[in-house]
């Protein structure tokens, strides 16, 4: 398997609908970076790596709505309050036309990529998009 990234990650809020045959209905997440070939969705119950899921999701400066298939390719769970990051899966577009790709690395070509750990406080978790804090 080929976990070589292509293009550079970017900063990113962009709600996403995600779809899969797990669960009864869409579940809406939070993509804190993405890029054209992927994104990182944060979620205190990730899916298993492998897991396939349909997303839908628009670019902050379209109006037009991506629809594609994903590959969970990464599942990050943060167990302990020392755990840097947030917990999630990353996704990897799978069936994404190139001019979608194109369109998509316009939009974030000026934002800057994620800072490593710096969006999470180590004391603050959430449960069910719930803010929790832990003392």
């Amino acid at each position: 398997m080929n976990t070589k990234r292509y293009e550079t990650r970017k900063a990113s809020k962009t709600d996403m609908e995600l779809i899969s045959s797990l669960w009864d209905e869409s579940v809406c997440l939070m993509a804190t970076d993405i890029s054209p070939q992927g994104a990182f969705v944060a979620t205190d119950l990730p899916l298993e790596q492998g897991e396939h899921v349909v997303v839908a999701f628009s670019m902050d400066d379209e109006d037009a709505e991506y629809v594609i298939f994903a590959e969970v390719t990464r599942v990050c769970l943060n167990r302990r309050t020392t755990d840097r990051g947030l917990s999630g899966m990353g996704l990897k577009f799978l069936d994404i036309k190139p001019y979608e790709r194109l369109r998509i690395r316009e939009s974030v070509r000026k934002v800057p990529p994620p800072i490593p750990g710096a969006c999470r406080n180590r004391h603050h978790r959430s449960y069910m998009g719930v803010p929790v804090v832990f003392s």
